[in-house]
């Protein structure tokens, strides 16, 4: 799902609703919580939000995920910091 026709994703993470926003190679910095893709939460809270990989799949000598996947494909949830 999209936040608002934008490239903003959203993910759920424990039953809610979260925008990811702001990428640092990281994590993701500017994130908050919202209802649906057009709504966000009342609260007017920042989050931080790591995502979580499936290191099984990682080959320390190329430096990339297995199957010439990205670390995107290698992504198996989120974590909220």
């Amino acid at each position: 799902m999209k936040w608002f026709e934008s490239n903003i994703d959203i993910v759920e993470i424990d039953g809610e609703l979260y925008a990811l926003n702001g990428w640092n190679g990281e994590k993701w910095v500017h994130c908050w919580k919202c209802f649906d893709s057009h709504t966000q939460a009342l609260e007017n809270k920042e989050y931080e939000i790591a995502p979580i990989y499936d290191l099984r799949k990682w080959n320390e000598e190329s430096g990339e995920f297995e199957d010439g996947g990205t670390a995107i494909d290698g992504i198996i949830g989120y974590e909220v910091l």
